[in-house]
């Protein structure tokens, strides 16, 4: 039990202690001539004003919801077909679905 809780310790530090720092330096900017750092949004009004970030934006936004919408319509009754019913070939889908967790995305 002892190493459970120094692996989630671990992974806690690895995890929240990066997002954190993100989280922090997008929220805040150092003043130059003093150095201190102070609350401020003006990195996310750059963010959504901004034109040179504009379209990366929006490219982002149009590919996360397609491949979202795209992944619903053909996973979920994929998914279905396989548990439900004697989907030919079943086997076979399920060794495919799990061949794309451990193939490296850059193969993508």
């Amino acid at each position: 039990m002892p190493v459970l809780f120094a692996f989630a310790a671990l992974l806690c530090v690895l995890v929240i202690l990066p997002v954190s720092w993100l989280i922090y330096y997008s929220v805040t900017a150092a003043d130059p001539a003093t150095n201190v750092r102070t609350f401020t949004l003006t990195h996310f009004h750059a963010l959504f004003t901004d034109p040179d970030f504009i379209d990366p934006l929006l490219t982002t936004i149009a590919v996360a919801v397609g491949s979202s919408a795209l992944c619903c319509v053909i996973a979920a009754p994929m998914g279905w077909l396989v548990a439900r019913t004697d989907l030919p070939f079943r086997r076979t889908v399920r060794l495919l679905v799990t061949a794309s967790f451990v193939t490296p995305p850059f193969l993508g």
